[in-house]
């Protein structure tokens, strides 16, 4: 089997995308002729790859692949040898699974050096712009992420359903690129003009640079911007932290950075005593601040120079100390931490805050059972000492996680 026609992709254009132009240019009448060929290919030359290699357009990408995601990146890898010419771009144009945990504990996708929160990605319908169809007759991927809601080139809100059938639109679903399954060409719809914040979050998400003092905006990274974001839709707005509502929201939130934060911290510090059950020192971090310390810990750096949320919420605690010293009587300073949570204030990891413990450096809050291992996520440490362990400057500057403590 060869495709003797390679068509050059755009840098912006979806794998799904490129492999319907690819079956059309070579006069195939179905995405699922190509996929048929291409796997009946694969199980002569490779019978394990070719078990990865799904028919249905919706299933191809990488980042959908349940398990053995090598095995699909090694099945595109050999159909990116099957034209005449050039190879095909197929693995840099897909959407791959990524190691980092947004927030906490929340899964990405990787494409082009971008970490992206897997839920901003579009599942049930994909929306189009007409304007681009009618120029270019591609998909982007920006229009597979939610807060991507207007053309950035044509200043036009998406199109989301058929104006002839008023069917959600899913290219991916329905293997059409420029037609509804109605028929009706996509790109003869109208349109409507976008909304200044639709644009603003638009082109926030497409990578376009602002000069402004909004550290959501001003940001060059948009790993950061996609974890920034992320981190105020759960924080904030939970029940819109899987849907296209709100985005809009956070930048204006962070307009007023870290005011708005210091300000909601400084509330629950002066009113702690309120919410208590036992003393501070018996009382976990939690308790009061809730998951604050969790979500703020990857987005998606561990480092607080590559992460300014988690610079602010350390600078926080910080001062927070330095206002309740020590004395008779225990304070807000005195809470417990967990493990996790004390490795997020001191940007290292959870192995090196054991070390901290066994070494003598951090003291419990407890008296622990014999032989038993320190659960990670048993409010264990004081902040107060945490803290200080942090203002010690033994954290380096250039490292994603400090030690401490050396190697055995």
């Amino acid at each position: 089997m060869q495709l003797l026609v390679r068509p050059d992709p755009f840098q912006d254009e979806s794998l799904e995308s490129y492999l319907l132009r690819l079956a059309t240019a070579n006069r195939l009448e179905s995405y699922r002729l190509l996929s048929d060929s291409i796997k009946a290919w694969l199980m002569e030359h490779d019978h394990d790859a070719a078990g990865a290699f799904p028919l249905e357009l919706a299933r191809v990408n990488v980042c959908h692949a349940r398990e053995a995601s090598s095995l699909r990146v090694r099945a595109l890898k050999l159909v990116e040898r099957l034209t005449a010419n050039q190879t095909l771009p197929l693995l840099r144009l897909a959407l791959l699974h990524s190691n980092t945990r947004f927030c906490g504990d929340h899964s990405a996708v990787y494409r082009d050096g971008v970490e992206i929160p897997r839920s901003f990605l579009r599942m049930d319908h994909i929306p189009v712009c007409p304007q681009c169809l009618a120029e270019s007759g591609y998909i982007q991927q920006s229009w597979h992420l939610k807060p991507y809601q207007a053309c950035v080139v044509h200043e036009c809100r998406l199109i989301h359903s058929c104006p002839s059938c008023s069917r959600a639109l899913s290219y991916v679903r329905d293997e059409e690129l420029l037609r509804c399954t109605c028929g009706f060409s996509l790109s003869e719809a109208s349109f409507e003009q976008a909304t200044a914040a639709e644009l603003e979050i638009s082109r926030l998400v497409s990578g376009h640079i602002f000069d402004s003092d909004n550290p959501l905006l001003s940001s060059t990274s948009l790993s950061l911007r996609f974890g920034a974001m992320y981190w105020y839709l759960l924080r904030y707005q939970p029940e819109f932290a899987n849907s296209e509502e709100s985005y809009a929201d956070a930048i204006e939130y962070f307009e007023n950075w870290p005011n708005c934060l210091n300000q909601e911290l400084s509330a629950i510090e002066d009113s702690a005593d309120e919410h208590l059950v036992e003393a501070f020192n018996k009382t976990g971090f939690r308790h009061l601040f809730g998951d604050l310390l969790p979500i703020s810990r990857r987005l998606p750096s561990t480092h607080p120079a590559k992460n300014f949320v988690l610079a602010a919420v350390i600078a926080f605690f910080r001062e927070l100390v330095d206002r309740h010293p020590k004395g008779k009587n225990t304070n807000v300073a005195d809470v417990l931490l967990t493990v996790s949570e004390a490795a997020t204030l001191l940007v290292t990891t959870h192995e090196q805050v054991y070390r901290l413990y066994q070494e003598g450096f951090l003291e419990l809050g407890f008296m622990p059972p014999l032989h038993q291992k320190l659960s990670v996520h048993q409010p264990a440490f004081y902040l107060r000492q945490i803290v200080e362990l942090s203002q010690a400057g033994v954290a380096a500057d250039e490292v994603e996680y400090a030690n401490y403590v050396p190697a055995w």
